[in-house]
């Protein structure tokens, strides 16, 4: 099968809504090995690691996305964006019910919600989090992480390579 949305696990009680790359799927998988995995898109192992470590499980996530997971088993949700923003990914909120929508273009919940935001960039919000919680600490944010030592031109040339390598392993590349 291939990756159509939503993803479910195999007991159709977590279902995933993405869009996304995730870099470093193939090591996911060995990490959650014995999950009967349905698809082989770069995403499906989202399910298995949330199943298994619940809302920390997005630290290991390597790559670009914006998703919402829904438990039915536990009423739970979980809804994530990566770390700088490159997805488009926005939250609103209904007043009338309570209730809170997602969507990746803002105009799909302008006529259904009462306030509605950017989902912020290296966050993640959950039905136990009660707001948005970081997850992802920019490292070039902190002023002793700016090089001091002379450019290697060498290894600016192997991290690029490897850049390039790691965003050629997903289902699109």
């Amino acid at each position: 099968m291939n990756g159509a949305q939503p993803l479910y696990d195999a007991d159709k009680n977590i279902a995933l809504a993405v869009n996304g790359e995730i870099w470093n799927h193939k090591e996911l998988r060995e990490e959650v090995k014995g999950y009967p995995f349905i698809t082989a898109s770069d995403c499906e192992p989202i399910i298995p690691l949330y199943a298994k470590y619940g809302d920390v499980f997005i630290c290991s996530i390597d790559g670009i996305f914006a998703f919402v997971l829904s438990d039915k088993k536990t009423g739970k949700f979980f809804a994530a964006r990566d770390p700088i923003g490159v997805m488009s990914f926005y939250i609103g909120f209904r007043d009338e019910d309570k209730s809170i929508w997602f969507a990746s273009e803002m105009k799909a919940l302008v006529d259904q919600v009462d306030r509605l935001q950017e989902f912020p960039p290296g966050h993640y919000f959950s039905s136990e989090s009660n707001g948005f919680v970081r997850w992802f600490e920019p490292f070039w944010l902190n002023p002793s992480a700016i090089p001091t030592k002379k450019l290697d031109l060498n290894r600016l040339k192997w991290s690029l390579e490897a850049s390039v390598m790691k965003r050629l392993m997903t289902d699109v590349p």
